[in-house]
């Protein structure tokens, strides 16, 4: 079952960048088949452990599938985040989700967590990049499951994504009022 996220509400909700423009989701599309949006957290340890496996996957698909880095709340200044993006060589736009509006609607909960959104703006997987992180401070020795990556490769292939939702692992998103 597919997950609409209302194209309009979704595309349409207008973030802020690192230079502090607003810009909506729809300006990334530009005729690819889908899109990932990551939401991170500069000082959180599996945003920062993930950001190898995410500009992996962005090299292998960011000609097909848009990447977009959400930093959640106002807890993550701009130095912080330029920093962020500086330091773990992040090759995607990073947009700041201060009023938590697309967290809301996407039921982020965690950072990292991604959500795979096909050509009609349906959430198609949710949840963790792959099997890597056990909790936050242990990580396995091998990763055996690529959620992310085979649902973008099951969605590129016209195929039936088998896994749809995993639980992520990493840091909670704050939801103050």
């Amino acid at each position: 079952m597919l997950i609409s996220c209302m194209q309009e509400s979704i595309m349409d909700l207008s973030l802020r960048n690192l230079s502090g423009e607003p810009v909506s989701l729809n300006k990334f599309m530009d005729g690819r088949k889908g899109m990932v949006i990551i939401f991170l957290a500069p000082d959180c340890p599996l945003s920062q452990y993930y950001t190898l496996p995410l500009k992996n996957l962005f090299g292998d698909y960011s000609e097909l599938i848009a990447f977009i880095g959400i930093i959640p709340g106002k807890d993550s200044g701009m130095e912080e985040v330029l920093q962020y993006k500086s330091r773990y060589h992040i090759p995607f736009d990073l947009l700041y989700d201060e009023e938590l509006k697309l967290t809301r609607k996407l039921k982020a909960a965690i950072t990292p967590e991604v959500f795979l959104l096909n050509k009609n703006m349906e959430v198609i997987y949710s949840g963790a990049i792959d099997d890597a992180a056990v909790d936050l401070t242990v990580k396995r020795q091998v990763v055996s499951k690529h959620y992310l990556k085979d649902a973008v490769e099951s969605m590129l292939n016209n195929k039936y994504v088998s896994v749809k939702k995993t639980k992520p692992v990493g840091c909670f998103i704050e939801r103050r009022k």
